[in-house]
């Protein structure tokens, strides 16, 4: 599943003594073997129990010995201060999908796709078509590579993007740009301070992340 940062294979990609009963979600988990997996998330409930309702275990390192996924939409297993119901309406939603594609790419794109709500913008009729009904600015074509977030720099001389590896495997990304514009891309810190000027592509290592500014040149 997809905690904070980074996807965690529970008792394998934790810290011993850190939560093992309780897991919680940020944008998908999955249940997968060799041939298949179920990709599911909610906007609303994020935290899960693997392969038991695990009540009372307290365990020290996770293990999860069959594969069963129990989603909790409320939690007030606490010993004080706390009353044992939960009394009003509550609503929540999942997006549940299933496929032969076992990659982390693929349960990271139906997550953050499925999560992410879809942006209306109204523009005025225009006096001609150009045919074009799809255009992108700015396209990042290796599917194991996530934009995890583009935010506008402080002086407002571009947008830094922060990127994450997601499959395990070494990866080169080409940055595709469209509307006729020359654009320039910088190797940033997490800061936005530049560390490599104008790149034509960035080298990924497994699970890396690592930041981009995007400008006009």
């Amino acid at each position: 599943y997809e905690a904070q940062g980074g996807i965690v294979q529970p008792g394998v990609d934790q810290l011993p003594g850190s939560s093992a009963d309780w897991h919680t979600v940020q944008n998908f988990v999955s249940v997968r073997d060799e041939e298949a997996q179920a990709v599911l998330i909610s906007d609303e409930i994020p935290m899960v129990q693997f392969g038991d309702i695990n009540l009372g275990k307290w365990q020290y390192i996770a293990k999860v010995e069959d594969p069963f996924l129990f989603s909790w939409v409320m939690n007030n297993y606490w010993t004080s201060g706390f009353p044992g119901v939960k009394e009003s309406e509550f609503t929540w939603s999942y997006h549940l999908t299933s496929t032969e594609n076992t990659s982390n790419s693929f349960a990271s794109h139906f997550g953050w796709a499925s999560r992410t709500p879809l942006t209306a913008l109204v523009s005025p009729a225009g006096t001609q078509t150009n045919g074009d009904r799809l255009a992108s600015t700015f396209e990042i074509e290796n599917p194991n590579v996530l934009l995890v977030n583009a935010t506008p720099t402080e002086d407002g001389s571009g947008i830094v993007c922060h990127l994450r590896e997601v499959d395990g495997k070494k990866t080169d990304v080409s940055f595709e740009f469209q509307g006729g514009k020359s654009h320039r891309i910088d190797e940033v810190s997490v800061l936005g301070n530049v560390l490599v000027e104008k790149i034509d592509s960035l080298s990924l290592g497994p699970f890396e992340v690592k930041f981009v500014k995007v400008s006009t040149d």
